[in-house]
């Protein structure tokens, strides 16, 4: 189960080259900022800016997105991210 859950966590494969500029203002961070940082920024706000590369609504009255800010490989980072289901 460990491993399915280490796969998920890569995110998909699938999704092409991801190039994308970092957010701007003063809490902009990259994924890879985020965890690096995380013990600094627990509880503050952050904005980034990512590709929404997979999508998942309405699990467990969530909807649920994966994005990336860089291209996959050894160094980038992916976030899974729950938000309330529009209605």
């Amino acid at each position: 189960m460990a491993q399915q859950h280490a796969k998920a966590a890569q995110g998909p494969s699938d999704v092409g080259d991801v190039k994308v500029p970092k957010a701007a203002g003063a809490d902009a961070r990259t994924i890879a900022e985020i965890y690096a940082q995380k013990g600094a920024l627990k509880e503050k706000p952050v904005t980034i800016r990512g590709k929404v590369v997979k999508f998942n609504p309405g699990i467990m009255n969530k909807n649920w997105s994966t994005s990336r800010t860089a291209p996959a490989g050894p160094t980038s980072r992916t976030t899974i991210s729950p938000s309330p289901p529009r209605t």
